[in-house]
């Protein structure tokens, strides 16, 4: 019954809105998501990690998507990779859910920029998964992700503005494959399937709605792998191989100042 225009153009009273919003999982193409289960970030009443199942054809894939701003990402080389790290021991003990990207002992094996130092040079013509400052996952393609990064991760590009790359189809014996893209509300979601080529990871990503995807592998081709804490594959916080960690962090608070 208040004259919106009072308080949307000037008013002379402090005063502030109360808005709505959906704790559900934003509706994603025309997969159904439901919470994940194991450990979620504070709150853990509203759910910040959520899975669902698709296909492409006879192969089932398996998605996991986290919301932007419930974890800090961050990427680490494990005990077959060069140089070891393991994270501080604060954020170990947040680790809510962990990817393997293989590694790269191959000698083309691509390149890898950890806390700011270069581990493995890029080669060049391949895609980026990158960790900002402030923990956000970035993907791009060609360069870099602008506006810096802490952890970097050369990779095969799945989706370039959509559309599948070459490397999607390129065939090998079956195993377990996983890819990831980020979507413009900034969700990152997660692919894994069991196939002989990342093409039903790129497919389902990209009905999602993905532009840029890539496929978690450093250049081993080993077998993917998805921890999660609380869950019957728990997280830990060091690997055999680079590892790109979720760490759970408060929610940021998401009140804001408005000016026309």
């Amino acid at each position: 019954e208040i004259l919106p225009d009072r308080f949307i153009e000037w008013s002379p009273k402090d005063f502030f809105y109360i808005m709505l919003r959906d704790t559900g999982a934003q509706a994603s193409g025309q997969v159904s998501w439901s919470p994940a289960a194991g450990a979620q970030p504070a709150p853990s009443w509203l759910p910040g990690l959520w899975e669902a199942q698709d296909r492409h054809g006879d192969t089932p894939v398996k998605l996991l998507a986290i919301d932007a701003g419930r974890v800090q990402f961050r990427v680490r080389p494990g005990r077959q990779d060069s140089s070891s790290q393991e994270l501080p021991q604060d954020e170990a003990r947040r680790v809510i859910a962990a990817l393997g990207l293989a590694n790269g002992r191959r000698p083309r094996g691509l390149g890898l920029v950890v806390n700011g130092k270069l581990l493995s040079t890029h080669k060049g013509g391949m895609a980026y998964l990158a960790v900002d400052p402030q923990g956000a996952l970035r993907i791009s393609h060609g360069e870099p992700p602008s506006g810096g990064f802490t952890d970097l991760v050369e990779l095969p590009p799945l989706l370039l503005n959509g559309n599948l790359s070459l490397n999607a189809d390129t065939s090998g014996p079956p195993r377990p494959r996983s890819a990831a893209c980020v979507l413009p509300s900034g969700r990152a979601v997660f692919a894994l399937s069991t196939a002989p080529s990342d093409g039903p990871n790129a497919r389902v990503l990209a009905r999602l709605g993905c532009r840029t995807a890539v496929a978690l592998d450093r250049g081993t081709h080993e077998d993917a792998w998805l921890q999660r804490a609380g869950a019957e594959n728990s997280a830990v916080p060091r690997g055999e191989h680079t590892t790109l960690y979720a760490v759970g962090t408060p929610m940021r608070p998401r009140a804001f100042p408005w000016a026309p």
